[in-house]
């Protein structure tokens, strides 16, 4: 009997309900953190459903990770006829579920997903989905610090982009190419970068994109100590999210807003922004932004004096970045444990909390997480009369804030330094 294909219209519609099915995200009840995983018989069924495929109900060993569950989808589809390498809606399809595994921090079964889409594309001669793919295998390699590399997908994606006259592609790309810029602390580059693809997104229109920029450019606001300036921003991109429907995005700003207002000491005003994000990204089972989260509330906790909180946040931040792989996220939870033991007298775990962080954010070559670092350590060490050790941290902290022409962090360290080696002389003159 002839195969029948899978209508388009259906293919668009499947990797929804999958990865809807594999991170528990319909549920929307918030009450757990884990990404629920589906059964087998659950994402055969929505198969059967979707598009009356047929597969084998018996399987062993069972799956356990979801690019296995996305493996049985692709299996059963192609017995109906789709091929990858010759229907654009099976290479769509294949792309999406490659981007449904990043986002559950599946990063190497969900780079195997964007090189079937590649083969596929030069098969096909679809040169965008060529840069599509390069660009989400970029993103990949900068969640992993790895910079050379996603710089390197990024400016290959850009000039397919430029080639075939996608305006909006080569913005997108400049969008990702400042953000690798801005993790290096590389500020100026990244508003370079930024601007250049606000500028093309305001004359395309493109709502999202927009959005996105402006939360990018407020973080570089914020990170200059242009506080207001960044909430402003971010009030902007709000908006733009609401109206295409982008909860990830809108959870992002409100989490970002939460930040602006902690460095301002509004910790009330921190607070309930954190817990808009949280909200929101506990039902889209974003697990990068509910680590995130953690941290901020974490450090929000620390502020009004709740160690026990702190420390439990800390620890569920360095669980969850653990298993996504986010190491610049590991290193940040470790500095705040450190700060945590530090408060609690633990000098001996605190030193050694705080040295991981240094030994992260070194190996990742995050400039900004290591100055933040170095300064809270060095704090720390002036604290315990450790004052030698302090002033050599806190200047190293000082050195990398004027690089990055953070100028509100650098005149804090000054304020820091100045304090240090007043303690030091009145205790030398006792």
């Amino acid at each position: 009997m002839k195969k029948e294909k899978i209508p388009i219209e259906e293919l668009t519609v499947l990797v929804e309900r999958m990865r809807s099915a594999v991170d528990g995200s319909p549920s929307g009840s918030g009450s757990s953190d884990r990404l629920k995983k589906c059964s087998v018989d659950e994402v055969l069924a929505i198969l059967r459903s979707a598009c009356s495929v047929r597969a084998e109900d018996e399987l062993d060993p069972r799956p356990k990770r979801p690019s296995e569950y996305f493996d049985i989808a692709l299996g059963a589809l192609g017995k109906s006829g789709n091929s990858p390498s010759e229907e654009e809606g099976m290479l769509r399809l294949i792309f999406e579920m490659g981007k449904a595994l990043s986002l559950l921090g599946e990063w190497d079964d969900a780079i195997s997903y964007f090189e079937k889409v590649s083969s596929g594309a030069k098969i096909c001669g679809d040169r965008k989905m060529e840069a599509d793919t390069l660009r989400e295998i970029g993103r990949i390699n900068r969640r992993r610090e790895r910079w050379a590399d996603a710089l390197g997908k990024y400016s290959k994606s850009k000039r397919i982009y430029e080639e075939i006259g996608d305006r909006a592609g080569v913005a997108s790309a400049s969008n990702c190419i400042g953000a690798v810029y801005f993790e290096q602390g590389e500020l100026d580059s990244a508003k370079e970068h930024y601007e250049h693809a606000l500028k093309v997104a305001l004359e395309l229109g493109n709502s999202k994109l927009v959005a996105q920029l402006s939360n990018n450019l407020a973080a570089i606001a914020n990170v200059r100590g242009e506080h207001m300036k960044a909430v402003s921003l971010y009030e902007k991109a709000l908006p733009e999210f609401s109206e295409i429907e982008d909860m990830r995005g809108k959870a992002e700003v409100y989490h970002n807003i939460g930040m602006s207002y902690a460095d301002m000491g509004e910790w009330v005003k921190a607070g309930e922004f954190y817990e808009k994000s949280l909200q929101i990204s506990r039902k889209a089972g974003d697990l990068e932004l509910i680590s995130n989260t953690y941290l901020n509330k974490a450090e929000l906790c620390m502020k009004l004096y709740e160690w026990s909180a702190a420390r439990l946040y800390c620890t569920k931040a360095l669980e969850a970045f653990g298993s996504l792989g986010d190491r610049l996220g590991m290193g940040e939870a470790y500095k705040l444990l450190g700060l945590v033991a530090d408060s609690q007298g633990e000098w001996e775990l605190s030193t050694s909390y705080f040295e991981n962080a240094i030994r992260i954010d070194e190996e990742c070559g995050c400039l900004l997480n290591l100055a933040e670092t170095c300064m809270d350590y060095g704090l720390a060490c002036a604290r315990r009369d450790e004052n030698e050790q302090g002033r050599e941290l806190l200047k190293r902290s000082l050195t990398i804030f004027q690089r990055l022409k953070a100028s509100a962090n650098e005149q804090k360290v000054r304020s820091y330094l100045a304090e240090v080696k007043e303690e030091a002389t009145a205790s030398r003159r006792e």
